[in-house]
Formats: structure tokens, C-alpha cells, sequence
């Protein structure tokens, strides 16, 4: 109990005077540099489609809703959706896997002028051979005021076709 509490008032100077926080005893397995890089994407507003394999898979949990998507293309289309502004993590942890890691964040970024800010956790299965991303479980919701739900929109008729 005191662990916690003696770490309880860092993590609060941590969020008002850095970037991110990350649990002390956080250790990152051989996926480090594939989920770096997956990080360093979604906190620079830039997805890109080589960290995810050909036949990546996408299961999304949203607010109100849930989808799937299938393919790197795919993949990358729908988190330019959700990462289009450079933002930052305000809380960070990473927790190691058998086969990838479990990433919680709060990621905060300003939108038209409004500040804006989202708690998702994604469970990372990697493929460590190709260093590619195979599997992402993903659950995501507002995490302030304004809430950005709309993020997470029911798909439009143009949006519909990756969307299963």
C-alpha cells in the first residue's frame, strides 16, 4: 500500500510537467520497438501501415459499439481516423505479454481549438519474426470534456466498406 501512495503524488507531477508516466516496474519484451514506433505514430498523429502485418486484425470496442477491421491498409485508414492530431500521452503504461504487450494511455490533443482527450488500452499480439503487429483488441472512450466520442461514429456509407 505504501508503494502506491509514495508513487501517487510523481504520477500527478508527472502528468502536470511530462509527456508520459509509466509504471516503475514496467519492463518491455523483444515487441519494444514495434510498439515504440506504434506510440511514437499514434502520439505524432501518424499511423502508418508498416506495423501491422498483411492479414493484421483489428477488434475495436468503442463507445456504443464494436468493429472489426482486417489488413495493415485497412488498419491505418481507421487510426488516421482516430490519431489525425499530433497529441500526447498524459498516462502511459505497458504491460509485457507472452506473445506482444498491453498498452494503456490516455492520449490528450487540441482540435480547432478545443483540448481534447481519450483512454484507450490495446492488447498487442506481435509477431516477433516479422517485428509487425498481428492482432490489436482495442477498447477506447472519452476521457474528458469535451467527451470526442465522435471519434468513434457508427460508420457513414463511405467508411462501411472496411468496416465488418
Amino acid at each position: 500500500m505504501a508503494g502506491r501512495l509514495q508513487a501517487l503524488p510523481a504520477r500527478l507531477l508527472g502528468m502536470i510537467n511530462t509527456d508520459i508516466t509509466t509504471a516503475a516496474a514496467t519492463s518491455v519484451p523483444d515487441a519494444g520497438s514495434v510498439v515504440d514506433r506504434l506510440l511514437a505514430a499514434i502520439r505524432t498523429g501518424n499511423p502508418t501501415a508498416e506495423l501491422y502485418r498483411d492479414d493484421a486484425h483489428l477488434d475495436a470496442t468503442v463507445p456504443n459499439w464494436r468493429f472489426t477491421i482486417d489488413g495493415a491498409a485497412s488498419i491505418c485508414t481507421e487510426y488516421g481516423r482516430w490519431f489525425a492530431h499530433r497529441g500526447r500521452f498524459s498516462e502511459l503504461r505497458r504491460t509485457p505479454t507472452a506473445d506482444g504487450e498491453v498498452v494503456e494511455y490516455t492520449l490528450c490533443w487540441t482540435e480547432d481549438g478545443t483540448p481534447h482527450a481519450a483512454h484507450h488500452v490495446h492488447v498487442l499480439t506481435v509477431d516477433r519474426a516479422r517485428d509487425r503487429i498481428a492482432t490489436t483488441e482495442c477498447g477506447a472512450g472519452a476521457a474528458g470534456t469535451p467527451p470526442c466520442s465522435t471519434r468513434w461514429a457508427r460508420p457513414t456509407a463511405d467508411r462501411s466498406a472496411i468496416m465488418k
